[in-house]
């Protein structure tokens, strides 16, 4: 396997580094984020920006939506709903077989609603 290191750039923090965590940001999707812990847990992390604007006002927040990209596991004796991966190799390649994925399914995570004179925008949200 090999992990494109040109797409997923390690943005991790000191303190995640110390806690054994890798974020990555994915070039290819500004926004997208996953992240590896040495739990064998696999996350991808959505940061978006949601600007609502009406003729009376406009307003701007921030989200961060999370969720884990591990196998499921079917059988969930063991209490837990998905299969660990334990080694380094294998948690990389689950972040680009997954990212890859998402990017066939849906290529953007940019969405306008207008709902009468109301217009709600989400928008990747850029962080340097």
């Amino acid at each position: 396997m090999n992990f494109n290191t040109t797409r997923f750039v390690d943005v991790s923090s000191s303190t995640q580094q110390a806690n054994g965590t890798t974020v990555f940001h994915d070039t290819n999707n500004p926004g997208v984020f996953y992240a590896s812990y040495t739990s064998g847990n696999v996350r991808r992390i959505i940061q978006t920006t949601t600007q609502t604007s009406s003729p009376m006002s406009s307003t701007s927040s921030n989200h961060t939506t999370s969720y884990q990209i591990n196998h499921r596991n079917h059988k969930a004796e063991s209490g837990s709903n998905f299969t660990l991966i334990n080694s380094v190799n294998g948690r990389l390649g689950r972040i680009a077989e997954m990212a890859d994925k998402f990017n066939s399914r849906r290529n953007s995570i940019v969405s306008t609603t207008v709902n009468g004179d109301r217009v709600t925008v989400i928008t990747p949200r850029i962080v340097s």
